[in-house]
């Protein structure tokens, strides 16, 4: 599972296939958000041997091509992405269904 992978199916899920409206840059920012959420509310998410020496996840953040959680949260982190994503324009009614209905499967794969 690598960033490149993700972000080829988030721009399926919000059709941005061609990366006009979101650049990979505002994604990656919200793939570390989200990671950083799922390590929070589970911190064996991340499967480094030494856990306890890891507080945040920085793998994203260095852009690099590999997570620090893994691949059982694949689902999360994408919906929690997509969840993001219709958020911020959730003025559209359309939208704020899209945003909650992703963020609701976000919580239900986190759990």
């Amino acid at each position: 599972m690598t960033p490149n992978d993700i972000l080829t199916e988030i721009r399926q899920l919000i059709t941005d296939e061609g990366s006009t409206r979101w650049t990979d840059a505002v994604l990656r920012s919200y793939m570390f958000e989200i990671e950083t959420d799922i390590v929070d509310r589970h911190p064996e998410a991340q499967y480094h041997t030494y856990v306890a020496k890891i507080s945040r996840p920085t793998l994203l953040a260095a852009n690099t091509d590999s997570f620090t959680i893994g691949t059982r949260w694949r689902n999360a982190l994408i919906h929690g992405v997509c969840w993001k994503v219709y958020a911020e324009d959730s003025d559209d009614v359309a939208n704020l269904n899209l945003s909650m209905a992703h963020k609701k499967q976000y919580e239900e794969a986190i759990t």
